[in-house]
Protein backbone atom coordinates (compact mmCIF):
# COMPACT_ATOMS: atom_id res chain seq x y z
CA UNK A 1 0.00 0.00 0.00
CA UNK A 2 1.11 3.72 -1.00
CA UNK A 3 2.48 5.80 2.11
CA UNK A 4 0.81 9.27 2.98
CA UNK A 5 3.02 11.54 4.10
CA UNK A 6 1.92 14.60 6.26
CA UNK A 7 3.82 17.63 6.06
CA UNK A 8 3.60 20.66 7.99
CA UNK A 9 5.74 23.70 8.37
CA UNK A 10 5.10 26.05 12.18
CA UNK A 11 7.10 28.32 14.63
CA UNK A 12 5.43 29.52 18.05
CA UNK A 13 2.30 27.28 16.94
CA UNK A 14 2.50 24.44 19.80
CA UNK A 15 -1.36 24.15 20.35
CA UNK A 16 -2.54 24.45 16.76
CA UNK A 17 0.16 22.09 15.58
CA UNK A 18 0.06 19.73 17.94
CA UNK A 19 -3.69 19.61 17.60
CA UNK A 20 -3.06 18.53 13.34
CA UNK A 21 -0.77 16.19 14.53
CA UNK A 22 -2.84 14.24 17.42
CA UNK A 23 -5.45 14.31 14.70
CA UNK A 24 -3.84 12.95 11.25
CA UNK A 25 -1.58 10.32 13.44
CA UNK A 26 -3.75 7.34 12.67
CA UNK A 27 -4.52 8.22 9.57
CA UNK A 28 -0.70 8.52 7.92
CA UNK A 29 1.96 6.77 7.64
CA UNK A 30 4.54 9.53 8.56
CA UNK A 31 4.51 12.95 9.89
CA UNK A 32 7.05 15.60 8.54
CA UNK A 33 7.12 18.74 11.11
CA UNK A 34 9.55 21.76 10.24
CA UNK A 35 10.11 24.49 13.07
CA UNK A 36 11.68 27.77 12.11
CA UNK A 37 12.99 28.41 15.38
CA UNK A 38 10.39 28.46 18.30
CA UNK A 39 10.77 30.04 21.02
CA UNK A 40 7.64 28.46 22.80
CA UNK A 41 7.76 25.10 23.94
CA UNK A 42 7.01 23.52 20.26
CA UNK A 43 11.05 22.49 19.73
CA UNK A 44 10.61 20.62 22.96
CA UNK A 45 7.21 19.20 23.27
CA UNK A 46 8.06 18.07 19.69
CA UNK A 47 11.56 16.62 20.26
CA UNK A 48 10.03 14.53 23.23
CA UNK A 49 7.20 13.24 20.93
CA UNK A 50 9.41 12.46 18.19
CA UNK A 51 11.51 10.24 20.64
CA UNK A 52 9.07 8.31 21.65
CA UNK A 53 6.87 8.16 18.12
CA UNK A 54 8.37 6.78 15.30
CA UNK A 55 6.26 8.41 12.66
CA UNK A 56 7.23 11.70 13.70
CA UNK A 57 10.30 13.28 11.75
CA UNK A 58 10.72 17.17 13.49
CA UNK A 59 13.35 19.19 12.26
CA UNK A 60 14.71 22.83 13.27
CA UNK A 61 15.44 24.92 10.08
CA UNK A 62 15.84 28.73 11.14
CA UNK A 63 13.43 30.53 9.35
CA UNK A 64 14.57 33.12 6.75
CA UNK A 65 10.84 34.83 5.82
CA UNK A 66 10.94 32.63 2.79
CA UNK A 67 7.66 30.58 2.69
CA UNK A 68 8.50 28.93 -0.35
CA UNK A 69 11.90 27.82 0.81
CA UNK A 70 10.69 26.34 4.08
CA UNK A 71 7.59 24.43 2.73
CA UNK A 72 10.13 23.29 0.19
CA UNK A 73 12.67 22.14 2.94
CA UNK A 74 9.86 19.37 4.23
CA UNK A 75 9.48 18.64 0.61
CA UNK A 76 13.07 17.85 0.46
CA UNK A 77 12.59 15.91 4.21
CA UNK A 78 9.63 13.89 2.56
CA UNK A 79 11.11 13.06 -0.25
CA UNK A 80 13.80 10.52 1.85
CA UNK A 81 10.65 8.75 3.35
CA UNK A 82 9.13 8.88 -0.35
CA UNK A 83 9.16 6.61 -3.02
CA UNK A 84 6.92 5.95 -6.17
CA UNK A 85 3.15 5.81 -5.57
CA UNK A 86 3.12 7.85 -2.28
CA UNK A 87 0.96 10.87 -1.47
CA UNK A 88 1.63 14.22 0.50
CA UNK A 89 -0.92 15.76 2.29
CA UNK A 90 -0.18 19.56 3.59
CA UNK A 91 -1.73 22.23 5.95
CA UNK A 92 -0.82 25.24 8.00
CA UNK A 93 -1.28 24.48 11.66
CA UNK A 94 -4.51 26.45 11.41
CA UNK A 95 -5.90 24.34 9.08
CA UNK A 96 -7.15 21.13 10.41
CA UNK A 97 -8.93 18.74 8.05
CA UNK A 98 -12.56 17.55 9.01
CA UNK A 99 -12.89 13.52 10.11
CA UNK A 100 -14.94 13.19 6.91
CA UNK A 101 -11.66 13.92 4.75
CA UNK A 102 -9.80 11.73 6.81
CA UNK A 103 -12.11 8.90 6.57
CA UNK A 104 -12.14 9.20 3.17
CA UNK A 105 -7.79 10.09 2.37
CA UNK A 106 -6.92 6.22 1.09
CA UNK A 107 -10.06 6.61 -1.55
CA UNK A 108 -8.86 10.32 -2.22
CA UNK A 109 -5.30 8.71 -3.13
CA UNK A 110 -7.01 5.78 -4.79
CA UNK A 111 -9.05 7.99 -7.18
CA UNK A 112 -5.65 10.12 -8.31
CA UNK A 113 -4.26 6.96 -9.14
CA UNK A 114 -7.01 5.80 -11.18
CA UNK A 115 -7.80 8.73 -12.75
CA UNK A 116 -4.23 10.06 -13.47
CA UNK A 117 -5.48 12.93 -11.17
CA UNK A 118 -1.81 14.32 -8.99
CA UNK A 119 -3.61 17.36 -7.12
CA UNK A 120 -6.18 17.21 -4.84
CA UNK A 121 -8.20 19.96 -3.65
CA UNK A 122 -10.28 20.12 -0.26
CA UNK A 123 -12.88 22.85 0.39
CA UNK A 124 -12.52 24.77 3.01
CA UNK A 125 -15.04 26.08 5.88
CA UNK A 126 -14.05 29.44 7.58
CA UNK A 127 -14.52 29.66 11.22
CA UNK A 128 -14.30 32.77 12.44
CA UNK A 129 -13.70 33.20 16.43
CA UNK A 130 -13.71 35.99 19.14
CA UNK A 131 -11.68 34.47 22.13
CA UNK A 132 -12.79 30.87 22.53
CA UNK A 133 -16.50 32.11 20.59
CA UNK A 134 -17.54 31.12 17.07
CA UNK A 135 -18.73 34.44 15.57
CA UNK A 136 -19.34 33.21 12.03
CA UNK A 137 -18.68 29.69 9.94
CA UNK A 138 -19.25 29.55 6.28
CA UNK A 139 -18.57 26.63 3.91
CA UNK A 140 -16.50 29.13 1.17
CA UNK A 141 -16.67 28.65 -2.03
CA UNK A 142 -13.08 28.24 -2.39
CA UNK A 143 -10.66 24.43 -2.58
CA UNK A 144 -7.38 24.44 -1.88
CA UNK A 145 -4.57 22.01 -2.61
CA UNK A 146 -3.56 19.75 -0.16
CA UNK A 147 -3.14 16.51 -1.35
CA UNK A 148 -0.23 15.49 -3.92
CA UNK A 149 1.02 12.61 -5.12
CA UNK A 150 4.73 12.27 -4.97
CA UNK A 151 7.27 12.80 -7.60
CA UNK A 152 10.46 13.74 -7.21
CA UNK A 153 11.93 17.15 -7.68
CA UNK A 154 8.43 18.74 -6.21
CA UNK A 155 9.22 22.18 -5.06
CA UNK A 156 7.50 25.75 -4.31
CA UNK A 157 7.74 28.62 -5.69
CA UNK A 158 6.06 32.40 -4.16
CA UNK A 159 6.59 34.53 -1.43
CA UNK A 160 4.48 35.04 0.57
CA UNK A 161 1.83 33.41 -1.59
CA UNK A 162 3.56 29.88 -2.70
CA UNK A 163 2.70 27.58 -5.41
CA UNK A 164 3.75 24.70 -5.60
CA UNK A 165 5.52 23.04 -8.57
CA UNK A 166 4.96 19.79 -9.85
CA UNK A 167 7.59 18.33 -12.65
CA UNK A 168 4.86 16.52 -14.46
CA UNK A 169 2.35 19.72 -14.66
CA UNK A 170 -0.19 20.17 -12.71
CA UNK A 171 -3.23 18.41 -13.05
CA UNK A 172 -6.32 18.60 -10.07
CA UNK A 173 -9.25 17.95 -8.93
CA UNK A 174 -11.75 19.29 -6.42
CA UNK A 175 -13.42 16.63 -3.77
CA UNK A 176 -16.59 17.13 -1.86
CA UNK A 177 -14.37 17.56 0.93
CA UNK A 178 -13.58 20.31 3.72
CA UNK A 179 -11.10 21.23 5.97
CA UNK A 180 -11.43 24.05 8.67
CA UNK A 181 -9.57 27.21 8.73
CA UNK A 182 -9.77 28.44 11.94
CA UNK A 183 -8.44 32.16 12.74
CA UNK A 184 -9.52 34.92 15.42
CA UNK A 185 -11.36 37.63 14.02
CA UNK A 186 -8.40 40.50 13.10
CA UNK A 187 -6.10 37.94 12.80
CA UNK A 188 -5.92 39.10 9.31
CA UNK A 189 -4.02 41.92 10.14
CA UNK A 190 -1.11 40.55 11.50
CA UNK A 191 -0.94 38.37 8.67
CA UNK A 192 -1.43 41.14 6.32
CA UNK A 193 1.52 43.09 8.07
CA UNK A 194 3.62 40.16 7.85
CA UNK A 195 2.94 39.38 3.95
CA UNK A 196 3.69 43.59 3.28
CA UNK A 197 6.74 43.57 4.97
CA UNK A 198 8.25 40.36 3.67
CA UNK A 199 7.56 41.15 0.19
CA UNK A 200 9.07 44.41 -0.22
CA UNK A 201 10.46 45.63 3.35
CA UNK A 202 12.48 43.55 5.06
CA UNK A 203 15.44 41.11 4.01
CA UNK A 204 14.16 39.83 1.19
CA UNK A 205 13.31 43.34 -0.21
CA UNK A 206 15.37 42.41 -3.60
CA UNK A 207 13.54 39.54 -4.50
CA UNK A 208 11.54 41.43 -7.20
CA UNK A 209 13.14 44.41 -7.33
CA UNK A 210 10.90 46.53 -10.12
CA UNK A 211 8.05 45.63 -7.74
CA UNK A 212 9.63 46.30 -4.90
CA UNK A 213 10.88 50.10 -6.11
CA UNK A 214 7.41 51.54 -5.61
CA UNK A 215 6.95 54.23 -3.56
CA UNK A 216 4.97 52.66 -0.93
CA UNK A 217 7.64 50.28 0.35
CA UNK A 218 10.32 53.06 -0.43
CA UNK A 219 9.33 55.55 1.94
CA UNK A 220 8.79 52.23 4.67
CA UNK A 221 11.77 51.06 4.14
CA UNK A 222 13.26 54.82 4.10
CA UNK A 223 11.17 55.05 7.83
CA UNK A 224 12.20 51.66 8.76
CA UNK A 225 16.19 52.66 8.51
CA UNK A 226 15.44 55.87 10.61
CA UNK A 227 14.22 53.65 13.04
CA UNK A 228 17.01 51.17 12.99
CA UNK A 229 14.00 48.46 12.98
CA UNK A 230 14.94 44.89 12.63
CA UNK A 231 14.78 43.90 8.78
CA UNK A 232 13.81 39.98 10.03
CA UNK A 233 9.74 39.80 10.14
CA UNK A 234 9.69 38.04 13.71
CA UNK A 235 11.93 40.31 14.85
CA UNK A 236 9.97 43.79 13.30
CA UNK A 237 7.09 42.10 15.11
CA UNK A 238 8.94 41.68 18.64
CA UNK A 239 9.35 45.50 17.69
CA UNK A 240 6.00 46.87 17.17
CA UNK A 241 4.62 44.34 20.59
CA UNK A 242 7.34 46.62 22.21
CA UNK A 243 5.75 50.25 21.15
CA UNK A 244 6.73 53.45 21.64
CA UNK A 245 8.24 53.02 18.01
CA UNK A 246 9.90 55.97 16.29
CA UNK A 247 8.00 59.12 15.30
CA UNK A 248 8.71 58.60 11.66
CA UNK A 249 7.44 54.91 11.57
CA UNK A 250 4.48 55.53 13.23
CA UNK A 251 3.36 58.49 10.67
CA UNK A 252 4.41 56.45 8.27
CA UNK A 253 1.29 54.19 9.25
CA UNK A 254 -0.83 57.34 9.88
CA UNK A 255 -0.63 58.30 6.63
CA UNK A 256 -0.87 55.39 4.82
CA UNK A 257 -3.55 53.94 7.12
CA UNK A 258 -6.11 54.42 3.56
CA UNK A 259 -3.65 53.54 1.15
CA UNK A 260 -5.07 52.09 -1.90
CA UNK A 261 -4.29 51.47 -5.66
CA UNK A 262 -1.82 48.79 -5.78
CA UNK A 263 -0.71 45.05 -4.95
CA UNK A 264 -0.36 44.75 -1.48
CA UNK A 265 -2.40 47.99 -0.43
CA UNK A 266 -4.61 46.40 1.80
CA UNK A 267 -1.69 44.57 3.82
CA UNK A 268 -0.53 48.34 4.18
CA UNK A 269 -3.29 49.56 6.08
CA UNK A 270 -3.17 46.40 7.97
CA UNK A 271 -0.25 47.17 9.43
CA UNK A 272 -1.57 50.53 10.61
CA UNK A 273 -4.61 48.52 12.19
CA UNK A 274 -1.73 45.88 13.92
CA UNK A 275 -0.01 48.45 15.75
CA UNK A 276 -2.88 50.86 16.69
CA UNK A 277 -6.05 48.69 16.90
CA UNK A 278 -4.73 45.21 18.22
CA UNK A 279 -0.64 46.15 19.95
CA UNK A 280 -1.29 49.51 21.19
CA UNK A 281 -4.44 51.11 20.76
CA UNK A 282 -3.37 53.97 23.82
CA UNK A 283 -1.13 55.28 20.94
CA UNK A 284 -3.88 56.17 18.20
CA UNK A 285 -4.31 59.40 17.76
CA UNK A 286 -7.67 60.41 19.41
CA UNK A 287 -8.88 61.76 16.22
CA UNK A 288 -8.06 58.67 14.67
CA UNK A 289 -10.13 55.60 16.74
CA UNK A 290 -13.67 56.77 15.25
CA UNK A 291 -11.84 55.99 11.88
CA UNK A 292 -13.39 52.74 9.91
CA UNK A 293 -10.80 51.33 7.79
Amino acid sequence: MSKIIFCQMTMNRLAETRVCVEKYLDYVDKVVIVDGGSIDDTIFYFRNWAAEEPKISFTVIPWKDRFYEQRTNYLRIADTFSSPGDHLLVSDPDELLETKTLDNLRKVATYLEKNDRNVGCFRSRDISMKGPKVVHENLADYWKHLFYRWEPGMYYVGNPHETMVIPSGFNPVQFDLAYTHTKQENVTWHRGARNFFVWGVGRNKEMEPDKCKMGVWLSMREACAEAKAPERWHDFDSYFLRGNISTTLKNWLITNRAIEGFEFASEAREMYKLYFRIYHPEEEPDELKKESL
